[in-house]
């Protein structure tokens, strides 16, 4: 069944050549832009600071009696901008090294797969 199919298809191109789809073409790829990606990071980053947030409360609070609980006393106010500014160091690092083996490869002809 898959042989017949892959012989239609090579009578298909063979007759209409506008019909071969290129799945290596980056117009057929599904690409997520920076914005969207940083905001699912942004996302998680929140949900985690809120989970620990609230495992800190329930260690603090006594099942007991209700006591003031004061959220800007336990909150981590970096943990968010921590994780943003990893992501995008990571970002900036990964983008040097691959510059800079192009560079290597356009002056030496080689490209160094340690880079990587």
């Amino acid at each position: 069944m898959y042989l017949a199919l892959m012989i239609r298809r090579v009578i298909q191109a063979e007759n209409d050549p506008t019909s071969v789809d290129d799945r290596d073409y980056y117009g057929n790829k599904r690409l997520e832009l920076a914005g969207s990606l940083l905001s699912l990071l942004f996302e998680d980053l929140f949900k985690r600071m809120n989970f620990e947030l609230k495992q800190i409360a329930d260690k603090n609070i006594p099942k007991i009696k209700a006591a003031q609980f004061d959220v800007v006393k336990h909150i981590r106010t970096d943990h968010i901008t921590m994780g943003l500014e990893n992501a995008i160091a990571t970002v900036i690092t990964l983008a040097f090294l691959n510059c800079s083996s192009l560079i290597h490869f356009f002056v030496s002809g080689k490209l160094d797969n340690q880079a990587f």
